[in-house]
């Protein structure tokens, strides 16, 4: 016969194992089929304005859109994946240049744990932020990358 008792110890030694460790939020907001959302802003407002963008990951193309206007969006959202893979990156075309960026990994998720991220094109790069919600709402831009 089973001792009941030592069964619940090892299952409250295990859940503290786990509490212990560095277990990371990602894991518990995976089960739960979080999703993410990207917002992308074209903030050029020079006479060319028109800017081309083709968002993809491994599994899905959310297609291609041009940004014709200043303040013209592309948005999308979607589900991290079981296995903490989750990879999005955009491929962005403005006049003769052209680059790919990543605008979601698992990183990331870590840097942006509000589950979005928000990036604007400029004349001069790719820039990106996390909204950090509460009072105040501070948030910092970062440039990301240069265009070519």
């Amino acid at each position: 016969m089973v001792n009941d008792g030592k069964h619940k110890g090892i299952i409250l030694l295990f859940i503290l194992a786990l509490l212990q460790t560095n277990f990371s939020p990602t894991i518990a907001y995976l089960y739960f089929g979080m999703k993410y959302y990207v917002y992308i802003d074209n903030k050029i407002t020079t006479y060319k304005n028109t800017v081309g963008i083709r968002c993809q990951s491994g599994d899905e193309d959310i297609g291609f859109k041009y940004l014709k206007d200043n303040d013209d969006k592309y948005n999308f959202n979607f589900r991290l994946n079981f296995w903490g893979t989750t990879l999005y990156f955009c491929h962005f075309y403005w006049g003769r240049s052209d680059f790919s960026y990543v605008v979601f990994d698992m990183g990331s998720y870590e840097e942006c744990r509000d589950g979005a991220s928000y990036w604007e094109i400029r004349e001069d790069g790719l820039y990106s932020r996390c909204y950090k919600g509460g009072s105040g709402g501070k948030y910092t831009w970062k440039k990301r990358h240069n265009w070519p």
